[in-house]
C-alpha cells in the first residue's frame, strides 16, 4: 500500500480550488470550491491521486466529455490548513 504525499503541485491545486491565494484575504478563503480540468491532463492526474487519498471528490464531466469538475472535501481543506469557518464556507452547498 502506498502512502500519499501532498506535493507542492497538489497543494497549489487545492489552494486554487478553494480560493486560498496569497492575494485573497484569509477571512474569505473557501468562497469557492471547484476545479475544472481537461481529462488526461497533468492536473487531472494529480486530482485523481488526491481523490484516491480522500482530499477531493469528483463532479460532473462537462464540455462534451472533455472536462471534469472536482470539489475539495473536509480532508482537503484540512490538508492546506483551513480553520473551521473556512471549511464551513468551502463545504456549503
Amino acid at each position: 500500500m502506498s502512502t500519499f504525499v501532498l506535493t507542492e503541485a497538489h497543494e497549489g491545486i487545492l489552494r486554487h480550488m478553494l480560493g486560498a491565494g496569497s492575494d485573497v484575504p484569509k477571512k474569505t478563503w473557501g468562497y469557492r470550491n471547484r476545479y475544472c480540468t481537461g481529462l488526461n491532463s497533468g492536473p487531472h492526474k494529480l486530482l485523481l491521486e488526491m481523490q484516491e487519498a480522500g482530499l477531493v471528490k469528483p463532479g460532473a464531466v462537462i464540455n462534451q466529455g472533455k472536462v471534469q469538475v472536482f470539489y475539495a472535501t473536509r480532508e482537503g481543506c484540512l490538508a492546506i490548513g483551513f480553520k473551521a469557518a473556512q471549511i464551513k464556507r468551502a463545504l456549503e452547498d
